[in-house]
């Protein structure tokens, strides 16, 4: 447009379409459902990942019914946060939700639905039920008829019993009781007015319910005579003649009719019909013989059944056996209602119920036994008069599953051998075990294999080990380890060589010796060999061993010649034979002193030639096991220099138990810097390994093995040195050793001696072999056994490692204990468990166990409970 006008207007040459310069927001989060009433539901949900470029302006819910495809709209104008409360839902209706975020752009797609959720109010009355009914029972006359059944509900619903139409309340002939869910009704003293249906009721606000049953009891038959029968009945002849007479008893009687003392019981022309509330009697063709008193009489002749024949056991396991028996050669004059099983273990005079309803069949599997337990099985059959004698019990079974892996075993162990240098060495054991075990030797801590020094042998149960050639270098102690699945067994001996003694002449005795006219004359020479020598000295040829003027004093390391009063004719050169016998003679030089368990070694006179290791053999009067404790013994001459470095602490040696702490110190004087070697076995410790802590501090040296095993046995040495020199000491571990067939459930039988009364205590030990995997799972705390008064509180506790989840079985006496019971409180905490009982009883004295279990197997433990009751 300008002053001139306006030109023609601009066609675009496409149609454009309005919008808005982003998308719809994604999808919000599946909404969570939760503050569930009887009529509304919260949800809450996430916001959309991409709100699609414009804010979001709101968010729509929508609901559908279960198996329907309608989504319903719920809110009426967006709901502005991602909160929101669905209202006007219908009670024990099933409903899903979804949600819908739109922005400018408009809705965006539904999130994941809700998964079905059921509108019901959390906190509304749930009508009782039945859990365990009622069950017909059979009792005897004079004996208690006990009625149980377990009933639940929200809130907990109110009791009553009835017998018949009639409301039973707690009095002398009722005894009306509650523990948690069980509700029970004792009979006392039955009789058969006590015969009838019993129900009971359940009733809270949420509804109610009854369960049923049919009491009988077992009596002797009576008359109930009706007042018409006790005077003279009269018929027409030939009228038939039926009487009816109510009677109580049970089971059926059987009937005697009787008339001048003839028996008519079988006549053609009676008939007795027997119901189990009346007898009625007919008489056909009434004529005057009919006419006359006639006699009834009544009787049942049931009888509780005799005993079954001895049970038979078979397909036995590690944790369950297998019976049958043949029935009994009686039945008491009734059908056999069932079987009854008891077990008891070996040594004990307790028999203990297994099943707790009766068995239908003459064979029954009995279940959770512990392995290495030793039983005794007896069966008791029952009918409708009670339960009969026992059956004769079953020889004593030990629970051992037959293809179970056995540990090795050494039915000869090795002895110490010695030996002569040069000669062969023979070492022989016996093990059995299942399977076959493989054999390992070891000298000292080396393994040995078969070479031209050794042969290695097996002859069925026998385990052969030849050393040849033998010489001193072969003094060790062997070792021979037996091993399979089932875990590992060793035996240990020591082998000494016999050998020539040599004589090690110092170099002050390799020229000639000057010595003053009557000054005792005192040479003393080292030399090696095994065992003592003999020594012959002589002169110019003649033999001067027993001079009275010569002394010869033999050590097993050096040997002393003294000669007294020195003159002329002592001058001149001597010879020295030596010899050795397989008898070590009693030496002065050494002393031994024994008293009681302390042994020790006096050395008289020392010299420092006698400077080395010490060693103490051990050898037990009841075992062939045999232990060796080393020493040092440093020795110095008064004219020397003092030792540089030098001890003034010397590790000691010690015997202690596997997997025990072990630290070794020592202290020196000398020139600083030091250093400290630490040896096992000739061998130098790995400084690297994980197993040792080494501590150096100048002039204070340690080892320390946090754990100790039964290969860190054997004989230590540490070396110190400096810049002057070096010295070393000796010392020794022993360790006391356990296997792992030595787990299982031990216990102690205390028998006091002002009373009869025995108390047994238990508890599990758990032993593994190191070369096995780590048990799973396994307990890091037990339950403690305890000793308490009457009414006092109890609670066992235990810790478990391994896989999870797992479980808890608790056992009293074999039996599982009732987790509905209020009288114990059961905790599983993933792997802590727990079992208390708040208030003991004289009754929970006992032997109890615990059995957990995962995935990857199962592991018990035992302990046990004395209550002192007053």
């Amino acid at each position: 447009m300008n002053e001139n006008g306006t030109s023609e207007p601009l066609r675009s040459s496409s149609s454009i379409i309005a919008q808005l310069p982003f998308k719809p927001p994604g999808s919000p989060g599946q909404p969570d459902v939760n503050e569930i009433t009887n009529n509304s539901v919260k949800l809450n949900w996430d916001k959309p990942v991409s709100d699609g470029g414009g804010p979001i302006t709101g968010y729509w819910i929508e609901k559908r019914e279960i198996n329907s495809d309608k989504w319903i709209p719920v809110n009426l104008s967006p709901c502005q946060s991602n909160r929101y409360t669905v209202a006007s839902l219908i009670e024990d209706y099933t409903y899903e939700f979804r949600v819908i975020a739109e922005n400018e752009a408009g809705k965006g797609t539904p999130s994941d639905a809700t998964k079905p959720t059921k509108i019901k109010d959390p906190n509304a009355s749930i009508a009782p039920d039945f859990i365990k009914k009622l069950k017909d029972t059979d009792g005897n006359e004079g004996k208690t008829i006990r009625l149980e059944a377990e009933v639940i509900g929200t809130p907990i619903p109110d009791i009553e019993w009835f017998k018949g139409t009639k409301e039973i309340s707690q009095n002398a002939k009722y005894t009306i009781t509650r523990d948690g869910d069980k509700c029970i009704l004792v009979i006392t003293n039955a009789t058969p007015d006590d015969i009838d249906e019993y129900t009971i009721k359940a009733r809270n606000k949420g509804g109610s319910r009854v369960s049923r049953c049919n009491v009988n009891v077992r009596s002797p038959p009576k008359f109930r005579l009706p007042p018409k029968y006790q005077d003279v009945l009269n018929y027409d002849k030939g009228e038939p003649i039926v009487i009816k007479i109510p009677y109580t008893g049970s089971p059926l009687p059987n009937v005697t009719l009787t008339k001048d003392g003839k028996d008519l019981t079988k006549d053609k022309n009676v008939s007795i019909d027997i119901s189990d509330r009346a007898i009625t009697l007919t008489i056909r063709n009434g004529d005057k013989n009919t006419s006359g008193p006639y006699k009834i009489k009544l009787g049942n002749n049931l009888e509780p059944p005799g005993s079954p024949g001895q049970p038979d056991v078979n397909e036995i396991t590690n944790n369950s056996v297998k019976l049958n028996w043949d029935k009994p050669v009686s039945d008491g004059g009734g059908p056999i209602t069932g079987y009854w099983i008891e077990k008891r273990e070996v040594n004990s005079d307790k028999w203990i119920p297994v099943n707790l309803s009766p068995c239908q069949s003459n064979r029954y599997t009995v279940a959770s036994l512990i392995e290495d337990y030793t039983y005794e099985f007896r069966i008791i059959a029952e009918n409708e008069a009670g339960k009969g004698a026992p059956s004769d019990a079953t020889k004593s079974t030990k629970i051992k599953d037959p293809n179970a892996a056995i540990a090795p075993d050494f039915i000869k162990k090795l002895k110490d051998t010695d030996g002569n240098e040069g000669k062969t060495i023979r070492l022989e054991a016996e093990v059995i075990g299942t399977p076959i075990p493989d054999i390992e030797w070891f000298k000292g801590s080396k393994e040995i294999s078969q070479n031209a020094k050794y042969t290695i042998t097996r002859d069925g149960d026998k385990c052969i080990l030849v050393i040849t050639n033998a010489t001193p270098d072969d003094i060790d102690e062997y070792t021979i380890k037996a091993r399979n699945k089932g875990g590992s067994r060793v035996s240990r001996c020591n082998v000494n060589i016999r050998s020539p003694p040599k004589l090690r002449l110092p170099l002050k005795y390799q020229d000639i010796l000057n010595y003053d006219k009557g000054e005792p004359i005192v040479i003393k020479i080292p030399y090696t060999g095994s065992p003592l020598p003999n020594v012959t000295l002589t002169k110019d040829g003649k033999d001067l061993t027993k001079d009275k003027n010569v002394s010869i004093d033999i050590s097993d390391r050096a040997i002393t010649l003294t000669i007294r009063n020195g003159d002329k004719n002592t001058t001149g050169p001597y010879k020295i034979k030596l010899g050795n016998n397989l008898e070590i003679p009693e030496n002065p030089d050494f002393r031994r002193e024994h008293d009681g368990n302390i042994f020790k070694l006096v050395v008289t006179e020392v010299f420092p030639e006698d400077s080395g290791v010490f060693s103490a053999l051990l050898k037990g009067t009841l075992a062939s096991e045999t232990r060796v404790s080393s020493c040092s013994v440093i020795i110095q001459a008064r004219d020397e220099e003092p030792l540089d470095p030098c001890f003034g602490q010397f590790p000691q040696s010690v015997s202690l138990e596997e997997g025990s702490r072990a630290k070794f110190s020592c202290k020196l004087s000398g020139s600083t810097p030091m250093t400290a070697e630490w040896n096992f076995n000739g061998k130098p410790l790995d400084r690297e390994s994980s197993r040792f802590t080494f501590t150096n501090n100048e002039t204070d040296f340690s080892l320390e093995i946090p754990v100790v095993l039964a290969t860190d046995e054997g004989q230590y040495h540490v070396t110190v040195s400096n810049d002057k020199g070096e010295i070393t000491a000796a010392y020794s571990i022993h360790v006391d050793q356990s296997f792992p067939e030595d787990s299982g459930v031990f216990s102690a039988l205390l028998k006091g001696t002002l009373a009869s009364e025995t108390r047994v205590s238990s508890c599990s030990v758990i032993i593994q072999a190191r070369d096995e995997e780590p048990l799973d799972p396994c307990f890091g705390q037990f339950p403690q056994s305890v000793s308490l008064e009457e009414g006092g509180r109890a609670k066992f506790s235990c810790k478990l490692s391994g896989s999870t989840p797992m479980t808890a079985e608790w056992n009293f006496n074999g039996k599982p204990l009732d987790r509905e019971s209020s009288r114990f409180t059961f905790t599983n905490n993933e792997t802590d468990f727990s079992l208390e009982i708040p208030v003991v009883l004289a009754t929970d004295e006992g032997q109890y166990h615990v059995t957990v279990s995962n995935d990857k197997g199962e592991i018990t433990a035992a302990y046990s409970i004395h209550v002192d009751q007053s």
